[in-house]
């Protein structure tokens, strides 16, 4: 049984936001004045009453609180429903908000965070609630500018239906990239319906296609690769037959505004919407800084037997799956921050689908001596994820290129600062 003070981790807690709540617990149940604290700081928190339900006035975390998404929420509470008015603070502004009914119902006008927002991604959705449902008119704004980019109605029972706008889950607006990509398309009872458009920054149609009185895909579409963005022009075409895929699918690939759309993958599902035989995959992080893909077969779903890791034709890194499609013997894998001007490699052992014995890192087909590899690790950590996106984002330096882990010593984990990255 929890009794007297207690320190309990949020869920919000990383290696960079150490993020805690501090109070008391009574008979299990919390009670009294309990606080939220990031390091030192007191950044939320409110008053629990003998019941143990949140009660009077409480500032809490945004359910997406991180270093990218700073906003609390600031209102009142009665035996554990919110009530009356709630503000979204987000640098120190009020930038969303409305009103709860005693019954903790949302009712009347309201401002709302859309679900992708972040320092990168500024959108609002502003509309109406009626006991609870979004009603009538709900419209997709910009926090910038408060400019209207999307939206559409919901109906009485609270759904949405008729034409709308929405945007991309990757939707974001940087320095010098941006992915502003929306869907257009009409729904019917909260379904999508009939056909749909997928429109870029420049209005232009780069996909799309059909839904059926199910909500469900069908027939020939052109889809965004989950990475699509600037530096990654990838689509998915092909078929689907009751919302799935079906027969020969190719991925397709445009490297520059200034080349042509290559064909660089794909392969075949069959009749029971599995993928099989031979395939050609982009790997997890594809990107024009990383122009890997993954070559192999598999059986009704499952990869097998040989697996081919390439960067622009040549052939990196790999291994086998047995039967049981679990990797076996040696493996060569990428770096989760591999990039073509830091081809990091791990090389090594599994057994029965777990790693095993000793694992070497690799640069540059030689293989990094165990006395700098606290070095190597760190700064990858730390500092090279820094370098790959701010490289993946055009700030690209012909240093970078010429890194060289051989040489790391204390001074290396601070050579995001000597290379002079950042914007005069």
């Amino acid at each position: 049984m929890k009794l007297g003070l207690w320190i309990e981790l949020l869920h919000h807690f990383n290696k960079i936001f150490y993020i805690v709540q501090i109070g008391e617990y009574y008979k299990e149940n919390k009670c009294g004045k309990w606080k939220i604290f990031l390091k030192d700081q007191i950044i939320g928190g409110g008053i629990y009453n003998k019941q143990g339900a949140k009660q009077g006035k409480w500032i809490e975390l945004h359910e997406k609180f991180h270093e990218y998404c700073w906003v609390t929420l600031v209102g009142e509470y009665e035996n554990g429903k919110k009530i009356g008015q709630w503000d979204f603070i987000y640098q120190k502004k009020i930038i969303a908000g409305g009103i709860y009914l005693q019954n903790g119902l949302k009712n009347g006008n309201w401002r709302e965070l859309s679900t992708k927002f972040n320092n990168f991604c500024l959108l609002l959705n502003e509309g109406c609630y009626l006991n609870g449902k979004k009603f009538q008119y709900w419209n997709i704004i910009s926090y910038n500018s408060y400019q209207i980019l999307g939206g559409g109605s919901y109906n009485l029972q609270g759904y949405k239906n008729g034409k709308w706008i929405t945007f991309n889950k990757n939707y974001y607006v940087g320095l010098f990239s941006s992915n502003c990509i929306s869907q257009v398309g009409e729904y019917k009872q909260g379904r999508k319906h009939n056909h749909w458009d997928i429109i870029n920054n420049e209005n232009e149609k780069i996909g799309g296609g059909e839904y059926d009185h199910k909500g469900m895909k069908f027939g020939q579409w052109t889809e965004l690769h989950q990475n699509f963005w600037d530096f990654c022009k990838v689509t998915l075409n092909g078929n689907y037959y009751n919302g799935h895929k079906l027969g020969n699918w190719e991925v397709k690939y445009k490297p520059s505004q200034f080349e042509e759309i290559q064909i660089i993958g794909g392969g075949m599902y069959n009749e029971n919407y599995q993928k099989n035989n031979k395939w050609i995959e982009l790997d997890e992080n594809f990107s024009n800084q990383c122009e890997v893909i993954n070559q192999g077969n598999y059986q009704n779903g499952f990869k097998v037997g040989k697996w081919t890791l390439k960067d622009k034709n040549n052939s990196i890194a790999g291994g086998f799956y047995n039967y049981k499609a679990i990797k076996q013997g040696k493996w060569i894998e990428l770096s989760k921050y591999y990039r073509s001007y830091f081809p990091l490699l791990y090389t090594g052992n599994y057994l029965n689908g777990q790693k095993s014995n000793k694992w070497e890192i690799v640069y540059q087909k030689r293989i990094v001596q165990q006395l700098i590899l606290t070095y190597i690790i760190q700064v990858e950590e730390e500092h090279i994820k820094t370098i790959v996106q701010k490289v993946d984002n055009g700030l690209k330096s012909k240093r970078v290129l010429s890194i060289n882990p051989f040489k790391l010593n204390k001074e290396a984990i601070t050579m995001e600062k000597n290379m002079g990255f950042g914007i005069s």
